[in-house]
């Protein structure tokens, strides 16, 4: 109750049938009360398009850059925490 998103569930630009990793930043819910409506709109429409589509299969992640996509979610993982003061530079 209260927690709101700081970054954006399909940052990056990058389908999310494609990449494997997708980490989220929370904001501590000191000053809202109840759900936020903004980000459980977002979480919900994400998890949309992470739904396999009308044949039930996803598209198989490239296993072979794995270490890639890591590396791409934690870059802008840290730019959104950066942004929101919650790292040092």
């Amino acid at each position: 109750m209260g927690w709101h998103l700081l970054s954006h569930p399909l940052y990056g630009n990058i389908q999310p049938s494609r990449q494997p990793y997708r980490s989220l930043v929370l904001g501590l819910p000191w000053e809202r009360n109840g759900v936020d409506t903004e980000s459980l709109s977002l979480l919900e429409k994400a998890i949309e398009l992470f739904r396999p589509s009308g044949n039930g299969e996803r598209t198989p992640v490239d296993t072979g850059h794995l270490e890639d996509f890591a590396l791409l979610d934690v870059c802008l993982v840290r730019e959104c925490m950066e942004e929101h003061g919650l790292l040092n530079g």
